[in-house]
């Protein structure tokens, strides 16, 4: 098992088992604009030094070095891993980023969001920045030139395990925004990991860093002892995620899938879960 699947094992066994259940009801809302996808897990390159100082490069092995975000049938961004981890926007589509050094620089580092910060033309106070050079730089380490000393890191989601990047794209001549969730909380790794996205289908509309498209849920009920029935309202053919929470905090985990994806084929959809813990929180999204 390689330093990535560890620390992954390790987090994943951060998620507590508990013993009763606590429900978030959503109010009723209308169809969703937004759409949802989640990505595979990506890693990257790492490097040590042999006896004389000269530094190798080792490949994370079963981990890809690209990822592509299609949106509409065309490549919107690649986030890439290796030489350095970073997010490239395709065509005219941007990202938020900060360029640190010098106007001239060929270097942009995306900006970090947290969780409900408006994504819209102001670029959360910041700028959007195009493809520049290798993209925006999410994490990269880079020799130290000194035998013995760890690398030297650039890029702002450095050490950070679950973030937003706040997306731009064009279509049509239209202008639409979304959302990207990151992190590389492995210091001195040119990669990490890439969770999910989304974006709004209305031209010009915001969108808030992490928001879904939530079915709207509604009291849950008691199926049998130990067991309890989740019930939201569907769109026929649509399908749909069930998530749960330990807490409605930001933090990283957050939301994990549990195994229901339903295809809806009715206005209503339901599935029953055991009761386990003295706080838990569901919610069902609607995925492409």
């Amino acid at each position: 098992m390689n330093l990535l699947q560890q620390l992954a094992a390790r987090w994943l066994r951060r998620i507590p088992v508990l013993a009763a259940l606590l429900f978030l009801p959503f109010a009723a809302r209308g169809q969703s604009s937004i759409v949802y996808g989640q990505f595979p897990i990506t890693g990257g390159t790492t490097f040590t030094y042999d006896a004389n100082g000269e530094r190798v490069w080792s490949p994370v092995p079963d981990f890809p070095q690209s990822a592509n975000l299609m949106i509409n049938g065309q490549m919107a961004f690649t986030f890439y891993s290796g030489v350095v981890f970073s997010i490239r926007p395709a065509s005219s589509n941007a990202v938020i980023a900060a360029q640190p050094y010098v106007p001239s620089s060929l270097t942009a580092l995306a900006v970090p969001l947290q969780a409900g910060v408006s994504i819209g033309p102001e670029a959360a106070g910041y700028g959007w920045l195009p493809n520049i050079y290798t993209g925006e730089v999410l994490t990269s380490a880079r020799d130290s030139h000194t035998i013995g000393e760890p690398p030297l890191t650039d890029g702002y989601f450095t050490g950070i395990e679950s973030a937003y990047i706040g997306l731009q794209f064009q279509d049509k001549g239209q202008t639409y925004y979304g959302w990207a969730r990151a992190g590389a909380p492995v210091v001195g790794i040119n990669g990490g990991w890439i969770y999910d996205y989304a974006y709004e289908t209305i031209p010009g509309k915001l969108i808030l860093a992490g928001a879904v498209p939530q079915a709207a849920m509604t009291v849950p009920t008691l199926a049998r002892p130990n067991q309890i029935r989740l019930t939201w309202q569907t769109q026929i053919g649509k399908t749909y995620q069930v998530q749960f929470n330990e807490t409605l905090q930001s933090s990283f985990p957050g939301w994990a899938n549990l195994d229901f994806a339903v295809v809806a084929t009715t206005t209503n959809a339901s599935v029953e879960v055991p009761i386990v813990g003295a706080a838990r929180f569901y919610r069902a999204i609607e995925i492409p």
